[in-house]
């Protein structure tokens, strides 16, 4: 046998094994995956890794690594509860779409951290205060387009318009003609579902 076929079938076995699901793992297919641990393998972050949830349907190791590494990293930044209910309320269906959410979810308490900084502390100088509420709006800013181009993933850049005919008559006066609106973001149903 040629050396390079036995690299080229080790290099297959391994990707095989790569793309295969772990035995055992805990979530559902609403948020992220992990592999399920024994009690003596969960330490301090029992609970934590316990709440996490699956949005994988056919989830491989990658993706469960993956998953795991979203959810360990926003659990470190503080963010975890809140990027998982971001992801789920806007109905993340692949990794990118939960990437963003929890980016999404990340410049938004930022932005939250920095106005609770100035509330806190009126010893600030005015100078201070106005730097702080610049760089929260900067971060608010940073997390609507966030959900700007989450929507445009999630409706692969389309726009959905209904049009409606309305008749209208008037006699004496004038008349307003007003069509609500109700534009779905970051957190509601996709466009065009509704």
């Amino acid at each position: 046998m040629h050396p390079q076929a036995s690299e080229i079938r080790r290099a297959r076995d391994a990707a095989a094994r790569l793309l295969t699901s772990p035995e055992r793992l805990v979530g559902s297919p609403e948020t992220e995956l992990v592999p399920a641990l024994d009690a003596a393998e969960l330490g301090d972050d029992a609970t934590a890794r316990l709440s996490l949830v699956n949005t994988l349907t056919e989830p491989t190791t990658i993706g469960v690594d993956a998953s795991e590494h979203r959810a360990t990293v926003a659990q470190r930044a503080g963010i975890l509860s809140a990027a998982l209910d971001a992801a789920q309320s806007a109905g993340a269906s692949n990794s990118v779409e939960k990437m963003l959410a929890h980016q999404v979810t990340a410049a938004h308490m930022a932005g939250m951290d920095l106005l609770i900084r100035v509330e806190d502390d009126d010893r600030l100088p005015p100078v201070e205060r106005a730097r702080l509420i610049k760089a929260a709006a900067r971060m608010f800013d940073v997390s609507q387009s966030g959900c700007l181009a989450l929507q445009k993933l999630q409706t692969r850049g389309q726009q959905h318009v209904n049009v409606q005919h309305q008749q209208v008559n008037v006699t004496h006066g004038q008349a307003i003609v007003a069509a609500i609106a109700n534009p779905r973001g970051c957190a509601g149903d996709r466009i065009g579902n509704g």
